[in-house]
């Protein structure tokens, strides 16, 4: 726990009365990391298939999957996978993916989280990831340095109706306002 004249030291832009300081918390690249395993998993004998769209899942028995993926590209044909256990990383198709395994319903809830990213002119603005109290809907908006040494506030955490990807002014201006609060 530091109070604020620590605070201050350590991050002059944070306003606040004190803080929760975790010395373990870090930032890394997520993209970066996601090539790292791929490349991990290749090198340990994994094969590697891009744009191949899960078209089925079958429970066989004895416990094992079978999973029908089919090309989405030009030469990509389907291809038929075996596998004791699969790991449901489809972002907002997971719901999809449980029904074709047979698995419990996920809820379907969507959400939007926007973030705004700066030049790395800002990016040492602060030295720490600052996260704000935490509420039912989250750990809230952050502010960080990334890895590349811009800086990122965000996200945002919108109920959405259907399946979007789009950035808007006045979702820009929330977490903004948001950041402001802490830094």
């Amino acid at each position: 726990v530091l109070s604020q004249e620590a605070l201050r030291k350590m991050e002059p832009a944070v306003s606040a009365v004190g803080a929760l300081y975790a010395p373990e918390a870090s930032v890394i690249s997520p993209y970066e990391a996601a090539v790292a395993f791929a490349e991990n998993a290749a090198e340990n004998g994994a094969d590697i298939y891009l744009s191949h769209e899960v078209r089925a899942i079958c429970r066989e028995p004895g416990g094992l999957f079978t999973v029908e993926a089919g090309g989405t590209e030009p030469n990509c044909s389907t291809k038929l996978f075996t596998a004791r256990l699969v790991v449901n990383c489809a972002g907002l198709s997971a719901g999809q993916i449980n029904r074709m395994a047979g698995a419990e319903p996920v809820d379907e809830t969507y959400r939007k989280g926007e973030y705004i990213l700066y030049d790395k002119i800002y990016g040492n603005f602060v030295r720490s990831v600052i996260f704000q109290p935490p509420t039912k809907a989250g750990k809230g908006v952050l502010v960080t340095p990334t890895a590349e040494g811009n800086l990122l506030i965000g996200p945002s955490s919108d109920p959405v109706t259907e399946r979007t990807v789009n950035t808007t002014a006045a979702g820009m201006a929330d977490i903004l306002q948001k950041a402001r609060k802490s830094c």
